[in-house]
């Protein structure tokens, strides 16, 4: 089975990023703790990689199903080791008379000389056989799985118990060693290093991810200009930052001119299109990286303008509007816009700034649109 895409990228980048491996000689041996446990019908199952190709695609032996959801397993030595000792303890209670294994050879590579920390102990309940498989068979005709990665022990008896209970006799008694667990974690150190990575790479996208949900929580999702809520708090922060430093700062309200027009007669999408390309023109004249552009709401933009004299201010929105004024818009079109601008005056609170600003809009609204009127 050869599985080419993962969530649409090649396969085998999800073992590259997450847990360093390579696609070299040693990817059977590096990825054999790391498998694909597929979810058939509410249950997981193992499916262990077994080579990848030039092209990242990853060889399976046993089946995968196209659109089938998966985790990455990780096969802990001494969790195996101890799930083998509550086998042999279930074993030993069925008392049988001869036990037959079906081990998946990927354990015995993964396990390595601990091998027999998993095998041996059955030897003490009964005569044992078996071998080494590249895949495992559980259930009934009914209900038949494949398996990776599996230990399957079949246990044979004529007969009923010879008492009730379990096994009582010292010979019979299997008991866990504390020293195993030391053993195992001391030979898996290159898993632990693998675990490390995959943290550290976890890490960094929940970061990223956070990164970009603070990001869309202060964005406009339509011109990717700051959103209200984001202005609002600037112009807070600059109210403090005057009152400390004793400095100006200076605010533009922006109204798009007969907006509704363009929407009634072009569509909501021509409407849309133009409040994209008129955030960009804002942009490219206040281009300082201390300018804090935003959409207002609707066809309105507001900037705040941090250590700018209402002068300024005046000249760089002149520069805008007149730059607006002479950009052919998509579909040939035609737009300008109307501004209104305030400075801070000591005292001031965020309301009063934008009233005077809004006012001044006003005024350039009222007097023939297409103007910049100041305080």
């Amino acid at each position: 089975m050869l599985v080419k895409k993962v969530n649409g990228r090649p396969a085998f980048e999800i073992y590259n990023k997450y847990l360093n491996i390579k696609s070299d000689d040693q990817f059977f041996l590096n990825v054999l703790g790391y498998s694909f446990l597929v979810n058939r019908q509410g249950e997981y199952q193992s499916r262990v990689p077994i080579s990848v190709n030039n092209e990242g695609a990853i060889q399976f032996i046993a089946d995968i199903r196209e659109g089938e959801t998966f985790r990455i397993g990780y096969a802990d030595p001494v969790t195996m080791i101890h799930n083998a000792h509550d086998v042999h303890q279930k074993m030993r209670c069925f008392q049988p008379q001869a036990i037959c294994l079906f081990s998946c050879g990927s354990r015995h590579t993964l396990l390595n000389d601990d091998i027999d920390l998993e095998t041996e102990p059955f030897q003490k309940i009964a005569p044992t056989f078996g071998f080494y498989t590249y895949g495992e068979y559980s259930g009934t005709m009914m209900n038949l799985k494949s398996l990776n990665s599996t230990l399957v022990i079949a246990g044979f008896r004529e007969g009923g118990k010879s008492h009730n209970g379990c096994y009582d006799k010292k010979s019979n008694t299997i008991e866990k060693n504390e020293e195993d667990d030391s053993l195992i974690l001391y030979r898996d150190s290159r898993a632990v290093a693998r675990l490390i990575h995959f943290i550290e790479v976890i890490t960094e996208e929940y970061e990223e991810l956070n990164r970009q949900l603070r990001l869309i929580s202060i964005t406009d999702n339509l011109t990717g200009l700051f959103n209200r809520g984001k202005l609002d708090k600037v112009i807070q922060k600059e109210i403090a930052r005057a009152l400390d430093r004793d400095i100006c700062f200076s605010i533009v309200i922006a109204d798009i001119d007969n907006f509704k027009s363009i929407n009634d007669v072009y569509g909501h999408l021509a409407g849309d299109a133009v409040l994209v390309e008129i955030g960009r023109l804002f942009l490219s004249v206040f281009e300082r990286e201390s300018d804090v552009i935003g959409r207002w709401g609707g066809e309105e933009y507001l900037v705040v303008l941090p250590e700018t004299s209402i002068q300024k201010a005046y000249r760089k929105t002149e520069e805008l509007r007149n730059k607006i004024e002479k950009h052919i818009f998509n579909g040939n079109l035609r737009v300008t816009c109307s501004f209104g601008i305030s400075t801070y005056k000591r005292g001031d609170t965020v309301n009063d700034l934008i009233w005077r600003a809004d006012k001044a809009l006003y005024d350039a609204k009222g007097s023939g649109k297409n103007k910049v009127i100041q305080e």
